[in-house]
């Protein structure tokens, strides 16, 4: 008899990307100014699959590009 896994069962049992989170957590304009992830993309971390977490880490380094100077002042503090 074979058992088929649920996409959120590979996930969780398969060795994962590595969270982005830097621990510096505070949203603005509903990204986080330590990450660059959305709310919805922190949120669902844990049940993505590698391949979505991958994306939203190369999504959230595109949005350092275009971040606040506040935001570039906060971290350069930390």
């Amino acid at each position: 008899m074979t058992i088929m896994m649920t996409e959120i069962q590979k996930t969780v049992m398969s060795p994962g990307v590595k969270s982005p989170c830097n621990k510096i957590c505070k949203l603005e304009s509903n990204v986080c100014i330590g990450c660059f992830r959305t709310l919805d993309e922190i949120k669902d971390w844990n049940i993505l699959s590698n391949e979505e977490k991958l994306i939203i880490i190369n999504n959230a380094k595109r949005r350092t590009s275009t971040e606040s100077p506040q935001t570039k002042e906060c971290q350069s503090k930390n």
